[in-house]
């Protein structure tokens, strides 16, 4: 397999981000969250979510950041990765967030997602942040392998975030750019 090309993400990969995203939890978490939450997931409702997200001069486009998608040869998306800026009240402008980054299930182990990682962390830092964090499971200990080779770390406590009728604990990650 070529090395994957990474672009930025546009509103006709709002399908496909869609897709990825939600068959991904389905894939990842597996056995990790509630199978209902997994069941409940809606391909249709995440791409009108995405649709807003690419609307560059819409008002859900990302505060200095972006969403990068890694495609194959026939510009097939075979992943991506959203990044932005710290959000909420008091939120430090020098701390980047990666907000997502999913894989084709198939992709899982051929390096999109290691490149798509370094991506994102050269997005963060073109954009001016000076350090980033993300979240994840704890249970999930691929990813986590992942984040830890590329220099990222656990900080502070697990904490729970409310999806719903469900609450997933997540562990926070951090690194300086």
């Amino acid at each position: 397999m070529s090395e994957p090309t990474i672009r930025d993400a546009e509103p006709r990969d709002a399908a496909a981000i869609a897709s990825i995203h939600v068959r991904c939890w389905q894939h990842a978490y597996a056995g990790i969250v509630p199978d209902d939450l997994l069941a409940s997931l809606d391909i249709a409702r995440r791409r009108q979510q995405w649709e807003r997200a690419l609307d560059r001069d819409g008002e859900h486009a990302p505060r200095r950041g972006a969403t990068v998608v890694s495609v194959d040869e026939f510009d097939d998306v075979k992943g991506f990765a959203q990044v932005g800026a710290s959000q909420g009240e008091g939120a430090d402008e020098s701390l980047g967030v990666l907000f997502a980054i999913y894989l084709e299930p198939e992709a899982i182990g051929t390096g999109v997602g290691r490149t798509l990682l370094a991506s994102a962390t050269d997005r963060l830092r073109a954009e001016g942040f000076t350090r980033a964090c993300l979240e994840v499971l704890p249970e999930n200990e691929r990813a986590r392998r992942v984040y830890e080779a590329a220099g990222w770390e656990v900080r502070g406590d697990p904490f729970v975030v409310d999806h719903g009728e469900h609450q997933l604990v997540h562990l926070r990650y951090e690194r300086a750019l």
